[in-house]
């Protein structure tokens, strides 16, 4: 049977085929993806879609922006007024706008102008696509078309309207008439735009861009509600967050609900663990404010819950399956290993995993919301925990026991994870029997299973020992070759390991005493449990053994090198071990050369090696050699090898060491590099610590390298300062180490005419590999830094004016080291000081050394004479130049002069002052006065007056003496004075006197008034000047106290409430001598505030007062619902069962009977709420008889104004139980898939309701009925239903309870159900779908059923096998039994050994009519594959003529494909090429695709070439009148001629020979017949004729005509042929 692997391509045109399915692709899907693509991304869960308007109204009151312009009287009034477009966006139905009257102003161009004028301002209303609006109107125009005059209050702007506002100039001069001037221009245009909701989609809670709902557990959530415009006009957005429950309707209109700040929600303690519900609303921009419009955000549950789940599961959290109690029995440790590995038997598992959420204080805890477990990626069954229980359990299959980690995940509701991985791991025990080792008990290195053994000659007596794994318990272990039997000398069996695996020794003795090449063959390896023979599966048979004695012998050791990769090499010397080491050549390879024979009929060499594992390679003859591996050749250290060989016994040779290598030093590196001055001193370590000079210096160097130095760069302060290219004749290439070198030198610097630095110098060298180093190689190095430096230092300064006086100077001064470029540091730096007060000489200025300049300032101290103070600086740089000479003068005076004054004879006055004042100065200076003066100033009054001109004296002094009236020339009034002499020298020092005294006879005033405290009005007053004021104020109330005049202290005035001195604060009232304070009065009950004052002069004001009442107690309210209950507003809503009656009482010192507060807000279930208006009453008690939800809001307001706190008192009505239903499915009934139960509740306050759905399920026959599912039912209207649907497979009960929030209770009927969804599950092991094996296969199925006592099961399997006669393919039946279809678990299991294409199909259906069908085909070959030796015996022997007529292919014979080629004297032949004669052995050879491997060989000589006859004495078609001797013979000895006929007349042959006489005239034919050994035939014929033919021509025209005739039937038949190709 032949097995081929074919590919096709059914279409001609693939590529055409292809185009045609894009082109449908392209237009099919794109233009559907164009379709249903949202460009703006996944569109976020939102909270409601639209606001919800309250019906609340508001007027937009809006003002204008102020205009203006000029008009021009002489240009006929004209003005520019430039045009303002306003638009406003306003809430539709909510809102209404209404435009204030705008300011607006006309000025004249001109102040000369004169006649006043005034603004008038008209409007009109249009519609709002109205585009005939004129920019200006005439007057006449505003009359015919009615244009209105706009209105003090405003004008209201509908919604379909605009507004158009115009304005005019009016001339009103003094004779009372009104002058229109000019045009009406069009100042302003008002739009309204209303909108039908603020806003927009999108509004919700969000994390981020994440939408939240209800059922999203976030420590944060973000307050979202897009509006539709950017603002409305009078509005802002405000939120409300109510934590525990969603808000009513009036909690969403009522503006005091939106009191939350900003737009984020955080975890609170409060908030903490609970659902919070959010809204937002648009608010009114007025007081009172007023909710336009709302909108429901959703709502979330607040947590800040950070802990991940705990999870555990120990050793003792593992069961396993126990068959004989049908129970999970905890797993055993000593099957445990050290990877945490248990190693089990059973059909199943399970883990017992405990899984907690952990609580934190101040956390909450979230509680668990999934758990997970995987199995290398593949999710496992998890099953939850029974109520009150916190334990999941996992189970595994033994086909899932794969020794793998089983992962677990535990997530809670707010998201924190965790990921837990069980410790014990489970793999399923191995069953069977195989040979694990085979080897020799003296030598563990031979593996008897994978190699044959020969052993040395007569050697010692050998034991085999054979090492099994079984997980059966073996008793004796042989070794077999069919014929002959070798029994165990001990068989050793220890315990079962971890992973209950016998391990098994078995030492066999083998005989070694026979002398002979091959000793034992095919031994096979037999294992025994007591008598019985246990199969063994993989390889059990041990290769050959034989014997061997003498060791190889190893000589010629050589050196060869190659420069061409290995192309060819050349001996470079003997490898002798006690030569000395050679050093490589650079880009040259080595190796070592050796002779290796083994004595003749020896087992041959085995290995040449340095080590067992590095070894030599065979190349011709007896040479081995060994590539010297160039990554482990060394510069410093010698590479050398120790060779050993060994034979296939085993006898191995001395060992010989050969030649020592050294590899070539290839490095790139500098050898010498010193700097020397001009003398020839060794100037390196001093560049290296940085080296200022005026000297030049040289660099010179020296490098080496492999390769041939090229180039040297000097690098200072990161630049290439100079380069020496190097030619390759200036190397010197040493013999030995084949290295190069070469000497260079620089010039430091390289001119010398400016300075330079040489800064952090390094050298750069580059060799003919490219190589490039630098030198010093570490970064951080360099050689070092040299400053030529040939310049001076010098000074620069602010130079002072020898002719001018300074009352101050300071020298800034820099000293440089030079100014030619680069400069080295100043060494020193310093300068001198003479002629001056302080006496300072020589000062140093600081250096750091580092440093070309240096600057500073000096302050000049005071000249000691009038030739002023001296100053000469000093330098020297680090090359030793000098600062030249220098000098400097400055004249500096710091001494102020004096001024000196007294007011009648004091130098302080703090009285007022009467009379005649006298006044007197002194002015004196040490060296000079430039100018001194008087002034006065005061009442209107400012006088200056000269005391002294200039003057150069030494301690010059001078007074005076004045009255004020002199001085200011007049009588001196009332007031303040300040009188203040200036003195100044010529240097700029001044000084000055001043002295202040004031006149003043003027009485203080003070008043008192009430400005402040919040009233009711209920008993109105005046103040002194009129304002309004109360006598019952509920706050503190402030009383503003004043006092005037201007000789008074603070000190000077008195207040008093009821007599008792208070403290105030005083603050002035702009500049006036006016003070104001305020007085708080905070006591409870009656005031009098009274003020007096008293100035400096002993005047007294007129006492002031004002008298109040202070009252802030609030009154009080207690309510009491039905006569007993005292309700409180902590308790929320209270539920009452009965009619409902609320009694008030109010409890206050002043209360106001009249003005107690009642409003009823009634919602009815299913229906807005209806808010009453706030009615004034005195009424007390109120009753309720209706279901419904009532919320009762009273106050009460006191005389004073106080208000109680609103009383806030909620109750429900509610009279009915909730109403349960179960409808679906009958209950009762079995079904084969999933049912959906409707759940239905009807309750009236169906909000405050609950209920819960509870079910039970019994998922198999195997288990107990167990809790499945409990629901939260939450009504969602009076009538709400919910549906569940139960599709997983297993008997179930369900229950339906329901509550309301005032307690009543109801049940529905229970229900149940059984489903059965679930298809049998067959698990296939052992075998994978088209495996190919030379092994059994050990097959099983395993199927799973929910149902299985009544599940069916069938088997259908066939064998297709090569008949061993035909090799035809044959099908055949097979049977497998032994499987209970009925078990929980049924196992199906069967091992198939015989060779054959397997293919095996098993159904399972169970009762409800689910099943499963799995299938699988698989191929054992064990044989090898079959050349037909039918074919190949024809072509066997002596042929005549060759040619391959078949597909190898088509020849062979296996179960898989097979890999065949076909040889011609050991060349691989294709089968149609041509072959020539000669001697041939054939051999094909075939190798299926699990390795079985066959060939078979035939010999044959092709002879295609028939045997030559040799005629002699006549020539085909001859005609002679002469006799004819004609001999006949072959060419060929070995041909044989058999038969000779002259016109049919047999010849004699003799001696493989004929001769012939022909005497008689006549016509002859001669005829030959012979053949040769390999067949071939020969036959030939000739004709002659003896004596003349009379008809010769006529023959030769007959001839002619016939060739003609032929030729032309030829010629027909081959165009008729062509047109039909064609």
């Amino acid at each position: 049977m032949k097995r081929k692997e074919t590919k096709s391509n059914n279409s001609k045109h693939p590529v055409k085929k292809l185009i045609a399915l894009w082109v449908v692709f392209a237009l099919l899907i794109v233009p559907f993806a164009n379709h249903v693509g949202d460009k703006n991304g996944t569109k976020a869960e939102e909270g409601s879609a639209t606001g919800i308007k309250t019906g609340a109204t508001q007027t937009v009151n809006v003002e204008l922006e102020a205009g203006s312009a000029v008009i021009n009287p002489a240009g006929e009034y004209e003005a520019e007024v430039t045009k303002k477009i306003v638009n406003y966006t306003l809430l539709q139905d909510e809102q209404t706008l209404k435009v204030k009257d705008p300011e607006f102003t006309f000025k004249p161009i001109s102040e000369a102008y004169t006649v006043p004028f005034i603004t008038k301002k008209y409007y009109k209303l249009v519609d709002m696509n109205d585009d005939t609006l004129k920019d200006s109107y005439t007057e006449q125009e505003i009359q015919d078309l009615s244009l209105t005059e706009y209105p003090a209050e405003g004008v209201v702007v509908p919604t379909d309207k605009k507004l158009a506002i115009y304005v005019c100039s009016i001339e009103t001069p003094e004779d009372g008439n009104e002058y229109f001037r000019g045009l009406a221009k069009l100042a302003y245009v008002v739009t309204a735009n209303y909108v039908d909701s603020a806003f927009t989609t999108g509004a919700g809670l969000y994390d981020g861009s994440t939408s939240l709902t209800s059922d999203s557990y976030v420590s944060e959530a973000t307050l979202k509600a897009p509006t539709t415009v950017a603002s409305i006009e009078g509005a802002t957005v405000k939120y409300y967050v109510k934590i525990g429950s969603a808000a009513d309707e009036s909690e969403k209109k009522d503006i005091n609900s939106y009191t939350f700040i900003g737009d984020t929600i955080s975890t609170t303690e409060n908030n903490r663990g609970k659902q919070v519900y959010a809204y937002a609303a648009l608010v009114s921009n007025e007081t009172p404010a007023q909710v336009l419009e709302y909108i429901e955000l959703g709502s979330v549950h607040m947590s800040n819950d950070t802990q991940a789940p705990n999870i555990s599961c120990e050793a003792l959290d593992v069961f396993y399956w126990d068959e004989e109690t049908s129970n999970y029995v905890t797993i055993q440790d000593k099957f445990i290993d050290e990877n945490s590995v248990y190693y089990g038997v059973s059909d199943k598992y399970k883990y017992a995993v405990t899984v907690e959420d952990p609580t934190k204080d101040g956390e909450d805890t979230s509680g668990i919301k999934n758990v997970t477990a995987t199995l290398n990626g593949t999710s496992l069954t998890v099953t939850s925990p029974a109520s009150g229980s916190n334990v999941y359990t996992i189970e595994l299959t033994k086909e899932q026991a794969t020794g793998d980690v089983v992962t677990v995940t535990a997530v809670d509701n707010k998201g924190n994870s965790k990921d837990y991985k069980c410790p014990i791991k489970i793999q399923q025990a191995t069953e069977g029997t195989k040979v694990t080792g085979v080897t020799f008990v003296d030598d563990d290195s031979w593996d008897g299973l994978t190699e044959g053994k020969i052993l040395s000659h007569l050697a010692a007596k050998k034991q085999i020992k054979v090492t099994l794994d079984s997980n059966k318990k073996i008793t004796n272990v042989k070794l077999s070759d069919g014929t002959k039997e070798f029994n165990a000398d001990e068989v050793v069996c220890s315990e079962p390991s971890t992973t209950r695996v016998y391990t098994v020794t078995a030492n066999i003795s083998i005989p070694t005493d026979l002398e002979v090449s091959e000793l034992l063959n095919a031994l096979e390896v037999k294992a025994y449990a007591g008598d019985s023979e246990i199969t063994i599966t993989g390889t059990k048979q041990i290769k050959n053994i034989s014997y061997d004695a003498k060791a190889p012998v190893i000589s010629n050791p050589k050196l060869e090198k190659s420069i061409d990769n290995g192309t060819t090499w050349v001996e470079v010397g003997s490898a002798a071990g006690d030569l000395d080491s050679i050093v490589t050549e650079l880009n040259t390879i080595y190796r070592y050369v050796v002779t290796v024979a083994d004595a003749t009929g020896e087992s041959g060499v085995q290995d040449v090696y340095v080590t067992p594992t590095d070894k030599f390679t065979y190349t011709t003859g007896n040479t081995y050699v060994y590539n010297i591996p160039s990554d482990q050749l060394k510069v410093d250290i010698s590479y050398f090898v120790a060779v050993t060989a060994s034979d296939v016994a085993g006898n191995v040779s001395d060992s010989l060491t050969l030649r020592g290598v050294t590899k070539i030093d290839d490095t790139l590196r500098v050898d010498n590099c010193v700097i020397i001055d001009a003398a020839g001193n060794d100037v390196t370590s001093d560049v290296l610590a940085g080296k200022n000079t005026n000297e030049k210096y040289q660099l010179e160097v020296t490098a080496s390298s492999a390769y041939v130095i090229q180039k040297f760069e000097l690098i200072a302060g990161g630049t290439n300062d100079q380069t020496k290219d190097v030619a390759a004749s200036a190397n010197q290439q040493d013999t030995n180490s084949h290295r190069y070198s070469t000497t260079v030198k620089f010039e430091l610097p390289a001119k010398t005419d400016i300075n330079a630095q040489l800064d952090s110098m390094y050298l750069n060298v580059t060799d003919g590999n490219a190589q490039k180093i630098r030198y010093p190689q570490d970064a951080s190095k360099t050689l070092g830094t040299i400053l030529y430096d040939r310049t001076n230092p010098t000074v620069s300064i602010n130079e002072a004016n020898d002719s001018t006086w300074y009352k101050e100077y300071t020298i800034n001064y820099t000293i440089t080291s030079g100014d030619n470029g680069v400069e080295s540091p100043l060494a020193n730096a310093g300068y001198s000081l003479a002629g001056s007060k302080a006496n300072v000489t020589d000062k140093e200025i600081a250096l750091n050394g580092t440093q070309t300049s240096v600057n500073g300032t000096i302050a000049i101290p005071e000249s000691a004479g009038i030739t002023g103070t001296s100053l000469v600086f000093n330098a020297q740089d680090a090359s030793e130049n000098l600062l030249l000479n220098n000098l400097y003068k400055i004249k500096v005076d710091k001494t102020n002069p004096k001024a000196e004054l007294t007011v009648n004879g004091k130098t302080n006055i703090t009285q007022p002052l009467d009379g005649e004042v006298l006044i007197k100065t002194t002015v004196s200076d040490n060296l000079t006065i430039n100018q001194a003066t008087i002034t006065v100033k005061g009442p209107d009054t400012d006088v200056t007056t000269n005391l002294s001109g200039a003057k150069e004296l030494v301690n010059v002094s001078q007074e005076n003496s004045f009255t004020l009236n002199n001085l200011i020339g007049k009588k001196a009034a009332d007031g303040d004075y300040t009188v203040t002499v200036n003195v100044s020298d010529k240097a700029g020092n001044i000084d000055s006197k001043t002295m202040k005294f004031r006149v003043d006879n003027t009485i203080p005033v003070v008043t008192a008034k009430i400005s402040g405290g919040t009233t009711a009005g209920k008993q109105p007053g005046k103040n002194f000047d009129g304002t309004v004021c109360d006598y019952f104020y509920r706050s503190n109330v402030t009383v503003e106290l004043t006092y005037e005049d201007e000789n008074i202290s603070a000190s000077g005035v008195r207040v008093t409430d009821n007599n008792n001195v208070v403290n105030v604060t005083w603050q002035r009232i702009g500049t006036s001598n006016k003070y104001r304070a305020s007085y708080v009065s905070t006591g409870i009950g009656a005031h009098v505030i009274k003020i007096n004052a008293q100035d400096n002069a002993g005047n007294n004001a007129v006492e002031k007062q004002v008298v109040f009442i202070k009252d802030t107690e609030a009154p009080n309210i207690a309510a009491v619902i039905n006569g007993g209950m005292v309700y409180s507003e902590n308790m929320g809503v209270v539920d009452l069962t009965s009619d409902a009656t609320v009694a008030f009482s109010v409890s206050d010192a002043n209360e106001d009977v009249h003005d107690f507060n009642y409003q009823l807000i009634k919602t009815v279930p299913d229906q807005l709420p209806v808010t009453a208006d706030v009615l004034k009453t005195d009424n007390r008690v109120f009753g309720y008889t209706d279901e419904a939800d009532y919320q009762v809001k009273v106050y009460s307001v006191d005389k004073a104004g106080n208000r109680s706190a609103e009383r806030n008192v909620q109750f429900r009505v509610d009279k009915t139980a909730p109403e349960l239903q179960i409808t679906g499915t009958a209950s009762g009934s079995t079904l084969n898939a999933g049912t959906t139960l409707t759940f239905s509740m009807t309750e009236a306050f169906w909000w405050d309701a609950s209920g819960t759905i509870t079910i039970t399920r019994k998922a198999n026959d195997s288990v107990a009925e167990a809790a499945y599912k409990t629901i939260d039912f939450k009504p969602t209207a009076r009538v709400t239903t919910m549906t569940e649907t139960l599709s997983e497979t297993g008997e179930y009960q369900v229950t339906f309870t329901g509550k309301d929030r005032a307690g009543h209770t109801a049940e529905a009927t229970s229900y149940t159900v059984r489903i059965d969804t679930g298809k049998p599950i067959i698990t296939l092991s052992g075998v994978s779908n088209n495996d190919k094996t030379t092994k059994q296969v050990e097959f099983q199925a395993q199927i799973e059923e929910d149902f299985y006592l009544t599940k069916s099961v069938t088997i259908q399997a066939t064998r297709t096998y090569l008949d061993p006669t035909s090799y035809k393919e044959k099908t055949e039946d097979l049977q497998i039994t032994g499987y209970n279809p009925t078990a929980a678990t049924t196992l199906i299991r069967n091992t198939f050994t015989e060779d054959g294409i397997y293919k095996i199909q098993i159904n399972c259906k169970d009762a409800a009519g689910n099943e499963d069908t799995q299938e699988v085909s698989f191929t054992i070959d064990k044989t090898k594959p079959v050349i037909d030796p039918k074919v190949m015996s024809a072509y066997e022997g002596t042929l005549t003529s060759f040619a391959w007529d078949y597909d190898l292919n088509d020849i062979i014979y296996d179960l898989t494909v097979c890999d065949a080629h076909m040889y011609l004297n050991g060349s691989e032949y294709d089968g149609t090429s041509e072959v020539e004669d000669g001697a041939y052995e054939m051999k094909i050879t075939a190798e299926d695709e699990l390795g079985n491997a066959t060939e078979k060989t035939v010999n044959f000589n092709l002879d295609t070439k028939a045997p030559t006859f040799i005629v002699t004495g006549v020539e085909d078609g001859e005609i002679k009148n002469e006799q004819y001797d004609i001999n006949v013979s072959l060419q060929l000895d070995e041909d044989t001629l058999d038969e000779v006929t002259l016109n049919g007349s047999p010849v004699e042959i003799k001696d493989n020979a004929a001769a012939i006489t022909v005497t008689e005239k006549g016509d002859y034919k001669l005829t030959m017949k012979a053949h040769d050994d390999a067949g071939n035939e020969a036959e030939q014929t000739i004709s002659f004729t003896y004596g003349e033919k009379s008809h010769v021509l006529l023959y030769v025209l007959i001839g002619v005509g016939v060739l003609a005739v032929l030729g032309g039937g030829i010629a027909i038949i081959l165009a008729a042929k062509k047109k039909k190709n064609n």
